[in-house]
């Protein structure tokens, strides 16, 4: 193993870590607890990134670099240290953020080389009145492929902005899941670029609000190879006063004849004072396309209430019930599921 120490970043861990007995001074053993709470071996090279030390742990196959790239955020552009990790064999990745008091901005980007696969755990938390800004750009080259497990947490008053930037090569796969809870204000741009003939992407969001909660996602997928597909869904459940915004888009160039592409999402609302927007939108340059959206926003029904609670069930229970079976429906396609945490108020079964 090697150990490189930057100011390029800052961060700890999420919350439904904190369990674990934490050593600043012995990375090892962070490895091993994080090892441990993922229930996971080493059977691969892993490579670890804890943000808030400007710490990168790898094995000798993952080359790496520091340099400097531009962050934008509004009208204000500047200059930030960057880590770039370049991946030579078949890998588990871990990038974790959070818990930083101060404002910070960082930058990774990550190279997967021909032939490989990659899984990506991606774990944020942020606490109260901090800020963090960053960008995160992974390159897949021909005959590769990607899973990602991507957990957010965000505590009250906290802002986090994340600019997402994905380029696929030919023949390659992208394979994501993603959680977002907590009571804070996040802001997400997504951007997956299908540039090779061939290439696909399968990506699951699973969004959670409560309290004062704000979400906003802007996804945007660009099939510019032949024969690309492409399959965006997303749940969201809102109670309280959260906001969720989830604008889904799906762009089918000109050149990407013979391509599939889906974009669907469903909420559930379970307050008077939430408020979602849940827009699926396409833009198709070809005639020789398969192309289809579909949106939805509903309540817990009356229905499927008097039916279980018909059944011996309490109108709670019964609620519950119907909360884990749309939670469920779209955990099931998580890649990596059997890595993700026990997480508040989740029900095992379901996680499992």
């Amino acid at each position: 193993m090697q150990e490189v120490k930057g100011k390029y970043i800052r961060v700890k861990l999420p919350d439904n870590l904190k369990s674990i007995e934490w050593r600043k001074s012995d990375n090892q053993t962070k490895i091993s607890a994080l090892l441990k709470l993922f229930n996971k071996e080493r059977e691969r090279n892993q490579v670890f990134v804890f943000v808030d030390e400007g710490t990168f742990i790898a094995n000798s196959n993952a080359k790496f670099a520091i340099g400097t790239s531009t962050a934008k955020i509004g009208d204000v552009s500047f200059e930030t240290k960057e880590l770039s990790l370049f991946i030579f064999e078949n890998s588990d990745v871990f990038l974790i953020f959070g818990e930083n008091q101060t404002n910070y901005v960082s930058s990774i980007s990550i190279t997967v080389e021909s032939g490989l696969s990659l899984n990506l755990f991606e774990l944020w938390n942020t606490p109260q009145q901090s800020s963090s800004f960053n960008i995160t750009k992974i390159s897949l080259k021909p005959s590769s492929s990607l899973k990602l497990l991507f957990l957010e947490n965000t505590e009250e008053s906290s802002l986090v902005v994340q600019k997402k930037i994905f380029f696929i090569s030919e023949n390659s796969d992208m394979y994501g899941g993603n959680i977002w809870k907590g009571l804070g204000k996040t802001l997400v741009s997504q951007e997956v670029y299908l540039d090779g003939n061939d290439s696909s992407l399968r990506d699951f969001h699973l969004c959670l609000g409560e309290g004062k909660k704000k979400l906003e996602v802007n996804y945007k997928v660009f099939h510019r190879g032949k024969r690309t597909k492409s399959f965006l869904s997303s749940r969201i459940i809102l109670k309280d006063a959260s906001e969720i915004a989830f604008l889904e888009d799906a762009e089918i160039e000109n050149s990407a004849v013979d391509s599939d592409s889906y974009v669907e999402g469903k909420s559930l609302i379970l307050s008077e004072k939430a408020k979602n927007f849940l827009i699926p939108s396409m833009n198709i340059g070809t005639n020789i396309v398969k192309a289809k959206h579909s949106a939805s926003c509903s309540r817990v029904g009356e229905r499927e209430l008097f039916y279980l609670m018909s059944r011996g069930l309490d109108r709670e229970t019964a609620e519950k019930l119907i909360i884990y079976g749309f939670i469920s429906e779209i955990l099931n396609e998580f890649p990596l599921k059997h890595f993700i945490p026990k997480l508040p108020d989740f029900p095992q079964d379901v996680l499992l």
